[in-house]
């Protein structure tokens, strides 16, 4: 498909904020639709981290082996909603099939692809939104409070370095170093000096609608209520605004891309790994360097707006209210953290971030529908993936030559 298309982009989160821009910039005239403020859903409470580091997908045995300990333990980093299980069992089907030995030896393939394109499309994304110091090039540590944590993580960080992650090992007195005010309990850490994080996720999805629309795109705050399509083609898209002439769709919506896709006969086994953040009104001093404390499982970023505490997984269905208890972890670990900690609580958040089974994101074309794109699925690494996710949705849209991405392929699960 030659430049110079009418593109629908339906979702404004991190993802479709970055599909659009960098559509438009290849010369597509763009609609961007969205029936909340742009960057609002997952993309407004992240961590901020992008993860370069992360190329072992999710689905993996360990994980699958911990399923009967997360049912039973409510405070473990990742758990489930108890009421929601019978729903999520077809997911955890697929997941399981996920967790074989050639599926993540696979899926760390195409991550590790992913990922080492990811800082060139961020650069480029930084200089068509103007981020400037938005983006931060401060490193990022993992810190392990046990022995047996830096045991446990000894297999993936073997994988690290085979796929040429840039990474340093640290003593206790190093990370403590890194990390002013860190309680004296940790072990150990690792080093990520290629880390970049975002001072602000929620202003980088306004900058880069900002520039969008400065470029002449097009933003419609309301939802896309459905289609208007031939045999193998969308023709047009239909929302409160009337109808809209189309040459191709991307559905970018989050956790709703299911539902609407689900409009067009399109399964997308997508579910909601809900993620918890505690903001805190101020800054610990001296601390510049993100890190993950792998035993709780959460992340704590130093932001333009203060200090935020996020992360866990909660798997659970769509629209269930937040478990209050899992943000009430995130602020006690916060402060086991940094025990002499002075600054306080501003507020909370909890985010359905979009997963499927296999952990491993939906993107390109479906079969039956040849016009129509899928850029969803990036569960807790859509802040990392949304630049290079744009990049392969315009290549292909573009008609230009891209590496083989069978495995995003949004129908492979049928």
């Amino acid at each position: 498909m030659a430049p110079g298309k009418s593109i629908a982009v339906i979702g404004a989160g991190i993802i479709g904020a970055h599909v659009a821009l960098r559509l438009q910039a290849d010369g597509h005239s763009v609609v961007l639709y969205d029936p909340e403020t742009p960057g609002m859903g997952c993309s407004f409470g992240n961590g901020g981290y992008i993860a370069t580091d992360e190329v072992v997908p999710l689905a993996r045995p360990e994980l699958l082996a911990s399923v009967p300990w997360m049912l039973l333990n409510p405070g473990a980093p990742f758990t489930v909603h108890w009421p929601s299980v019978p729903g999520l069992m077809p997911w955890f089907v697929h997941f399981a099939r996920a967790c074989g030995s050639k599926q993540v030896a696979r899926g760390t393939s195409v991550m590790s692809r992913l990922m080492k394109a990811t800082p060139a499309a961020w650069a480029e994304a930084a200089k068509l939104a103007n981020l400037g110091p938005l983006l931060k090039a401060s490193g990022f540590l993992r810190v392990f409070e046990s022995k047996a944590g830096l045991r446990k993580f000894q297999h993936e960080l073997k994988v690290q370095k085979a796929h040429d992650v840039p990474v340093e090992i640290l003593a206790r007195a190093a990370v403590l170093k890194r990390l002013p005010g860190l309680t004296p309990a940790v072990k150990g850490g690792l080093y990520y000096p290629e880390g970049r994080h975002l001072a602000d996720p929620h202003r980088v999805v306004e900058r880069l609608v900002i520039a969008f629309k400065k470029r002449g795109g097009v933003f419609e705050r309301q939802p896309v209520r459905a289609f208007t399509r031939s045999q193998t083609h969308l023709t047009a898209v239909r929302s409160a605004g009337g109808r809209q002439n189309i040459d191709a769709v991307v559905v970018a919506a989050g956790i709703a891309s299911g539902r609407l896709l689900a409009k067009l006969g399109v399964n997308l086994p997508l579910t909601a790994e809900r993620g918890y953040h505690v903001m805190m009104d101020g800054h610990i001093p001296g601390f510049e360097t993100p890190f993950v404390s792998v035993e709780r499982g959460m992340i704590i970023t130093p932001m333009s707006i203060g200090t935020r505490f996020a992360g866990t997984v909660e798997f659970a269905r769509s629209g269930v209210p937040p478990t209050s208890r899992r943000a009430d972890k995130l602020l006690r670990s916060g402060r086991e953290l940094f025990p002499k900690i002075q600054i306080r609580e501003k507020s909370r958040w909890m985010g359905e971030r979009p997963t499927l089974p296999d952990y491993l994101p939906a993107i390109g074309p479906l079969q039956d529908i040849k016009n129509l794109y899928v850029a969803t699925g990036h569960q807790h690494l859509g802040v990392t993936l949304g630049a290079v996710t744009a990049k392969i949705i315009a290549g292909m849209i573009n008609g230009e030559e891209n590496p083989n991405w069978e495995a995003l392929a949004p129908d492979r699960f049928g």
